[in-house]
């Protein structure tokens, strides 16, 4: 029997999880499908991974939904002005995934000419303690009238189609699906450098790709989108449209199938 295992974490997640689970994989895999080309890097570089036995595919959202939303009432739930300019981003309130670095952005729109009209949205589960440490860190920075997290919701996609745009924060991320299913309501993508497979998908027209976890030229990225409605409204059109010409469920599932066909025969 032939073990095909899918690859979709990089080295922070294989770790915390163990690495002698790690070694128990690379043990049992006959073949490796991966999510990204920084897996595809992470395992044949990093982990010695025989190159011959990996196959790279695109990730893909489960659900391709942009179901619509009364957008000011949802805004109004946030107790957001109609006419702000949101900032979304989405993931567990965890270290590696940035929330601190959502707060730092806030900080440093806070400086700039249309500070007023910014807001700030994070949706994605938080326990106590997390709770508790972006509560102080929002009262620290001063910027807690401007920041919100919501928690979880089963209902992610409500939040983001009152987005202007979504900031990935992701200190390392193997690829970000959450931002293919923000981008179906053709807002503009923003990320870090870390986020090197989220990269591969924005490549120069659907949104920006950040330097060294840099808050500052993330903002001006925003600022600069802020002010010409023109590039924010055509890179969320590229964005989305990628979405469904190269990540859908179909078009993927179909190249994974005969990639398992191959692999196996």
């Amino acid at each position: 029997m032939k073990v095909v295992t899918h690859m979709h974490e990089l080295a922070y997640v294989v770790k915390s999880l163990g690495e002698e689970n790690l070694e128990l994989v690379k043990e049992h895999t006959n073949h490796y499908i991966t999510s990204s080309p920084s897996v595809t890097k992470y395992l044949t570089q990093t982990l010695k991974v025989n190159p011959a036995i990996v196959k790279e595919t695109k990730c893909f959202p489960l659900h391709i939904n942009s179901k619509e939303f009364n957008r000011v009432a949802v805004k109004a739930e946030l107790s957001i002005p109609t006419d702000s300019f949101i900032i979304g981003s989405a993931g567990t309130v965890e270290w590696r995934k940035g929330w601190d670095l959502f707060i730092r952005l806030a900080e440093q729109l806070k400086k700039s000419a249309a500070a007023e009209n910014f807001y700030l949205v994070w949706v994605g589960n938080l326990n106590a303690k997390a709770r508790a440490e972006v509560e102080m860190e929002l009262k620290l920075s001063g910027v807690e009238a401007k920041v919100i997290f919501t928690g979880a919701t089963p209902t992610p996609e409500k939040y983001f189609s009152i987005f202007d745009v979504f900031c990935l924060m992701s200190r390392e991320e193997a690829f970000g699906i959450v931002a293919l299913e923000a981008a179906l309501y053709q807002i503009p993508i923003v990320c870090f450098e870390g986020a090197e497979g989220l990269s591969t998908f924005i490549k120069n027209d659907a949104g920006y790709v950040i330097p060294d976890l840099d808050t500052s030229e993330m903002a001006k990225a925003i600022v600069e989108l802020s002010n010409s409605l023109e590039k924010k409204n055509g890179m969320g059109r590229t964005a989305s449209k990628r979405v469904l010409d190269e990540y859908s469920v179909s078009n993927q599932v179909e190249k994974i199938v005969h990639l398992l066909e191959e692999l196996v025969s």
